[in-house]
């Protein structure tokens, strides 16, 4: 391309010379070839309506086959049922801009009456999609998507809280723009890593989430149980905040967590995440005074997950057990938090952590511990102790997704694995008897 263009670069000014164009002639020619053009817009299709701007699908034509066909790099799709606020056509760039980077669909609508109302306190943008976020009416997708949705593969799906179309009166068109977080925050996590195909994954999630958290501390702990996979995982592109570990064995993520404590309190949050929980809305989290806060998590298959220990934190359960408290994300106190997602006030998090993470609750018998079980029994009644005047812990009802990459390999139905669970609890409870929460819920 630079060879391209340095060539007609010459080619102009030997023209210019040649037939004597004036020279503010030949630099207009000049800036009208080398300014970059206006990036294509994306084809809007309606099926089955006539609006002007739009490509018709017919009744009996398929849609993403006509998708396909036309290979765009992204199309727009609208029913006949859509209803358009006058500010579609100009903020349509603006809304699939602000999306997250690694999208694939983008529903732009709902006709889901409790998420319409959640969405109405959402601070930004876009929430991940689940199942009971239906309607076809309004949406966006990218040519791998389609590819994908043709072959019944899952896909990185998005739902708009902004409101720019829509299927009811009763939905006020809206606005919300991208927003930096107004926080501080370290965030924490691991990974096991045992594939190619699970490098490809995790490397996606870790951007993912740098971009959720903008200009913040991510700290990526990549652990591998052999030198040859090390060697292969260490060639994709990371930063220098991520490090690599080759450990054959399960592990207890505390164990990585602990060289960190120093730093928290310069922060002011610290987020532990496990790497399968995809982001909840940051802004609407971290806008809650509590000490300790987790969001909801629930998998894509919109069903409650059966194979965690606790469900007070499933998403499923809440939209159709405590509906006000999750169309209104009303916080609520609770007595324990699950640590797969968990932010922390950082000096808390300093003070608590520089007094359980310790060799004897990390060791046994000069080994490191392979559970992970026991600080999130701990952290609720600290955090009240710590600071009696601030509420200790809430669940925001906010969703998080649960890819359940099922990282650890025995899990708690494992008879040895719910032995070693269970006796580095016992080993927690027996040291800090003031702080034990049994999370009877």
């Amino acid at each position: 391309m630079r060879n391209r263009n340095k060539l007609c670069f010459i080619f102009i000014r030997f023209m210019c010379k040649t037939v004597k164009v004036k020279h503010v002639v030949c630099c207009m020619f000049l800036l009208f070839f080398f300014l970059p053009s206006s990036p294509p817009t994306s084809p809007i299709y309606c099926v089955q309506c006539d609006i002007p701007g739009t490509l018709r699908i017919g009744k009996h034509e398929k849609t993403w086959q006509r998708l396909r066909h036309d290979n765009a790099d992204v199309a727009v799709v609208l029913h006949n049922d859509a209803i358009l606020s006058p500010l579609f056509w100009t903020e349509l760039p603006t809304v699939i801009a602000s999306a997250p980077s690694n999208w694939e669909y983008l529903q732009l609508t709902t006709s889901n009456t409790l998420i319409q109302r959640h969405m109405e306190h959402i601070d930004t943008p876009w929430i991940l999609w689940m199942p009971e976020h239906t309607s076809t009416s309004a949406y966006v997708v990218k040519r791998q998507g389609l590819h994908k949705l043709l072959k019944s593969e899952p896909v990185h799906r998005y739902t708009s809280t902004n409101v720019i179309v829509k299927t009811r009166w009763e939905v006020e068109f809206r606005m919300k723009r991208v927003r930096a977080l107004t926080k501080s925050i370290l965030m924490i996590s691991t990974t096991m890593i045992r594939t190619v195909e699970e490098l490809e994954r995790e490397h996606e999630y870790w951007l993912a989430d740098k971009e959720a958290i903008g200009t913040n501390i991510y700290k990526l702990i990549v652990v591998v149980s052999t030198q040859q996979l090390y060697d292969v995982v260490t060639q994709q592109i990371w930063d220098n905040d991520v490090q690599f570990i080759i450990n054959p064995r399960q592990y207890n993520k505390f164990f990585y967590v602990r060289q960190f404590v120093d730093i928290m309190d310069k922060f002011d949050c610290v987020l532990l995440k496990d790497s399968d929980i995809r982001m909840p809305p940051l802004h609407k989290m971290l806008s809650d005074n509590s000490v300790v806060k987790g969001p909801l998590r629930q998998k894509i298959d919109g069903r409650v997950d059966e194979r965690q220990w606790f469900h007070f934190q499933d998403g499923k359960l809440w939209k159709d057990t405590y509906r006000t408290g999750f169309e209104n994300v009303l916080p609520k106190e609770v007595p324990l938090l699950e640590q797969f997602f968990v932010v922390l006030d950082g000096a808390f998090a300093q003070w608590f952590f520089k007094q359980i993470l310790t060799d004897n609750t990390l060791f046994r018998h000069q080994k490191p511990v392979e559970s992970n079980w026991g600080p999130d029994v701990l952290w609720c009644k600290a955090a009240k102790q710590w600071n009696p005047n601030r509420t200790s812990c809430v669940i925001i009802p906010v969703v998080s997704q649960h890819d359940d990459t099922r990282q650890v390999v025995l899990w708690s139905s494992s008879t040895n694995r719910t032995k070693v669970n269970q006796r580095q609890v016992i080993r927690y409870k027996a040291m800090f008897p003031q702080w034990i929460n049994d999370g009877n819920m």
